[in-house]
């Protein structure tokens, strides 16, 4: 038996019409949200340029890296869980935990790190 297929009620748009299909209700929906989301007018225009700059520039989420030590670095690779899946990078703790034990190449991890 198959189950009824449920309806999803259709919005009012600004205009006093329905909004039935999906994409009418998507464009609908962003409208409102442009509006309620919309920032309050601000008399500083520095501030403005300064903050839609920082907005569209690329990877803005992205914190900068906090500096890591030596000692920090090999003993995170030591916790690191084995047959877990690797990164984006594709390092898997396996390789990193087979890695030499000199400084030479957590050394060169680090500098990877901070570049």
């Amino acid at each position: 038996m198959k189950r009824p297929k449920q309806q999803a009620t259709p919005i009012k748009t600004q205009m006093g019409t329905w909004a039935r299909s999906d994409g009418e209700k998507a464009a609908t929906f962003a409208d409102h949200l442009q509006k309620v989301f919309e920032p309050p007018p601000s008399n500083d225009h520095s501030v403005d340029n300064e903050i839609d700059k920082y907005l569209s520039s690329p990877n803005q989420l992205c914190l900068p890296l906090k500096h890591v030590t030596l000692y920090e670095l090999s003993r995170e690779i030591r916790k690191l869980k084995e047959g877990k899946c690797p990164g984006y990078d594709l390092v898997d703790a396996t390789l990193l935990k087979q890695l030499p034990k000199k400084k030479v190449y957590y050394s060169f991890l680090l500098s990877l790190m901070h570049a």
